[in-house]
């Protein structure tokens, strides 16, 4: 499974070596990392639909963005009900308090220690893993029904419904798919405009297609073939 990670930071040089620590780190494999020089430009990012697991934000974004601060980004664009998980990177000491008004699981100082980068990624996922755990609720037909996330095969999207196939059941419900997704873990990767699929029931993998555990195969769009095998692949190791 790929987590989506989101580096924040107006430096070059200092998201660089960021992302140099992050892929040391014991799950490093796991990471699909991306940079942002402004808040904003994450902002536009999410406005697309765009996912984040995990979020590096800099606190000092420099007086030409947006949001001015990284604290301010964090409250405006991951309030307390998000799923995202937040690690505040700072060379300033003084903003230690000031992080507290929002939700984050981690704080570290300029330059950044491996270890303790390592520790603040490992509580990350280890969040995140917890809520592939946990069960989502969506209403269907006047109901609200639970729904397992281990237990989902693929999701479609249909004239403005989403159609969840579990391995037991259908369950129809007026959702986005982008919504869905963000409900969900990282192991649900969008395969095809109108297809979501769970990666841990995937069994095979074509240029077109995926192959579940069902026997059912859902298409692989052009656009979407990289991010597909990628997750794929990730998701392979961390059954070896």
């Amino acid at each position: 499974m790929a987590y989506e990670v989101s580096i924040v930071e107006d430096l070059a040089e200092h998201a660089e070596a960021l992302e140099r620590a992050l892929r040391l780190s014991p799950r490093g494999e796991d990471l699909a990392i991306s940079h942002f020089a402004s808040a904003r430009a994450l902002a536009d990012h999410l406005a697309k639909d765009g996912r984040v697991d995990i979020c590096f934000m800099d606190i000092n974004l420099g007086d030409d963005d947006a949001y001015l601060s990284g604290i301010q980004a964090v409250a405006n664009l991951f309030p307390r009900t998000s799923e995202t998980q937040v690690v505040y990177v700072t060379g300033y000491s003084d903003y230690h308090a000031s992080v507290y008004s929002t939700r984050h699981v981690g704080f570290l100082p300029k330059p950044v220690k491996q270890h303790e980068l390592d520790a603040a990624l490992a509580q990350a996922i280890a969040n995140l893993e917890e809520r592939c755990r946990e069960t989502i609720a969506v209403t269907s037909n006047g109901r609200l029904v639970a729904i397992d996330p281990a237990k989902i095969l693929y999701v479609e999207s249909a004239r403005r419904k989403a159609i969840i196939h579990l391995v037991d059941e259908v369950v129809e419900t007026y959702a986005k798919l982008g919504d869905l997704e963000r409900s969900l873990s990282s192991s649900f990767v969008q395969c095809h405009k109108s297809f979501l699929v769970n990666m841990n029931q995937v069994r095979e993998l074509t240029a077109r297609s995926v192959l579940l555990s069902s026997g059912e195969v859902i298409p692989v769009s052009r656009q979407r073939k990289t991010a597909t095998r990628e997750a794929f692949l990730s998701q392979l190791r961390l059954c070896l």
